[in-house]
């Protein structure tokens, strides 16, 4: 499946992801929580700082996969599974609010 038009917005939210994806040896970066990194390496997992991935930057990232690969994720459809530009997979998981008590 080939990416939309313009993928420049998805490209800009993964931008404080890049140099962990290019680096030699990692095997798999995931963003747990907001402002950090886990990134599994040849020689195991390792937390990493990325005060740039904030909650709105990481929505903004899962809406702009999305969109481009014409699909939703929302609270309603939480599990979003596609191929970025540059080759890597992503699984997206957006966490569901818990009603009011």
């Amino acid at each position: 499946m080939s990416w939309c038009g313009d993928a420049t917005s998805v490209v800009e939210f993964l931008r404080p992801l890049r140099e962990q994806l290019d680096a030699d040896g990692v095997l798999e970066v995931c963003v747990n929580r907001p402002g950090e990194l886990l990134v599994e390496t040849v020689k195991g997992w390792r937390v990493v700082p990325a005060p740039a991935m904030t909650l709105e930057r990481c929505l903004s990232l899962a809406t702009a996969v999305a969109t481009c690969r014409d699909q939703q994720v929302n609270q309603e459809r939480p599990l979003l599974s596609a191929t970025l530009p540059s080759g890597e997979r992503i699984q997206i998981v957006i966490r569901r609010r818990s009603p009011a008590a």
